[in-house]
């Protein structure tokens, strides 16, 4: 079991020095030749791929806003044990995800008016 825990863990911090150290474009373009072989069996790599990187670059808006309103609520009132503290954070997750499909142009517009103010 504990080898199976170390794999895992080795699993995990090394696609988080990959996505770090990798920008999304470049990602997406070497999984896209490795997948390039499926393509030509008919299954619709291309797509899968723009859905990928989409997702991957809205990612951070989402922890942003998600942390934020976290935040706000936890400087609200007294909130106290694991238990309840998960059912806040079910309560925001969901609200999260609908309206960042509902109107994914959102996100992009205030991650890019992020990024000009910094620079």
């Amino acid at each position: 079991a504990s080898v199976k825990t170390a794999r895992i863990l080795f699993m995990i911090a090394g696609a988080k020095l990959l996505t770090g150290t990798t920008s999304v474009e470049s990602l997406t373009r070497a999984l896209g030749s490795l997948l390039k072989p499926l393509q030509h069996a008919g299954i619709p790599v291309n797509e899968f791929l723009s859905t990928m990187g989409l997702t991957i670059k809205s990612l951070p808006v989402l922890k942003e806003q998600f942390l934020s309103m976290y935040r706000e609520r936890l400087q609200q009132g007294n909130i106290r044990g694991f238990r309840y503290r998960a059912k806040i954070m079910s309560a925001f997750l969901l609200p999260l995800f609908v309206k960042s499909i509902q109107a994914p142009e959102q996100f992009f517009e205030e991650k890019q008016g992020d990024e000009k103010q910094i620079s």
